[in-house]
């Protein structure tokens, strides 16, 4: 599995970037998007999350999980085209070989939601 040592890379990459923040700073909440085609499983993933997040400014911080559909250039349509059989990787609609993949493939960090210690 993984989805533990993503969880601790993203909790890793937010601690990297919240160093010298305002002492007390407090995460709530990050949202991500994850791709089809990053073999990563959105439910293992949250699962993982309270474990990565244990100590440190995440703890008790929610994730929240976007599913990004895995998209390819289809060079016959000339058109991106939703990738709905990984397995044959054509075109749905001319059942070309796609070419090139041009989405679902990532894992990005969207929002992070923080609480000075003021809010509280």
């Amino acid at each position: 599995m993984h989805e533990l040592s993503v969880a601790l890379r993203i909790v890793e990459a937010l601690d990297q970037e919240l160093v010298g923040e305002e002492e007390g700073l407090v995460v709530t909440a990050v949202s991500i998007q994850i791709g089809t085609l990053t073999g990563i499983v959105p439910e293992a993933l949250q699962f993982c999350w309270d474990m990565a997040t244990e100590n440190g400014l995440l703890q008790g911080s929610k994730l929240d999980i976007q599913i990004v559909e895995a998209t390819g250039y289809c060079a016959e349509c000339n058109l991106e085209r939703p990738l709905t059989n990984l397995q044959s990787m054509r075109c749905p609609i001319c059942q070309s070989p796609i070419t090139q993949i041009s989405g679902g493939n990532d894992l990005e960090i969207l929002t992070v939601t923080v609480e000075s210690p003021d809010d509280a």
